[in-house]
């Protein structure tokens, strides 16, 4: 359906969704940076629901790891505001990480492959769009661009 797009600070909605996945995240060193915030027009449950979808792929990269970590950062850069959602997990395979923004793309045993491919859906009916900035094991980094 089309956005329903409101003003809204970003950094409000993050917080929202930490605490609402705050059983799954125990454990997980947050952090959360502003060095500059802006109020952006967005469809709030959307953006909900994309924020859930990182938080969850982040807690799945993060299993079995000693000091789980995901750090969140927002900045204004031009006429954006940026979002880089970083995790210090598994990473994400070279190999396939062109292929995680299609539809039906998993490399989870019992993964859908909508996740990401929703994300980007979500992003860009929002005027944004979603990256994956760098993966590795250890750090991975989507970067999240809303217009301004």
């Amino acid at each position: 359906k089309s956005p329903n797009r409101i003003p809204a600070k970003l950094s409000e909605l993050i917080q929202s969704q930490k605490q609402f996945l705050e059983g799954e995240l125990k454990g997980i060193k947050f952090h959360l940076e502003i060095e500059d915030e802006d109020i952006v027009l967005i469809d709030i449950a959307q953006i909900n629901q994309l924020l859930i979808n990182l938080f969850k792929n982040s807690i799945y990269a993060l299993r079995d790891l000693e000091a789980p970590t995901i750090d969140i950062q927002i900045s204004k850069e031009n006429k954006f505001l940026k979002v880089l959602f970083t995790d210090n997990g598994c990473g994400i395979e070279p190999k396939t990480q062109n292929q995680i923004f299609i539809p039906f793309f998993t490399t989870r045993e019992k993964g859908r492959g909508i996740g990401l491919s929703l994300c980007r859906q979500i992003m860009r009916k929002n005027g944004g769009r979603i990256s994956l900035k760098e993966s590795q094991k250890g750090k991975t980094t989507f970067e999240l661009r809303f217009s301004l």
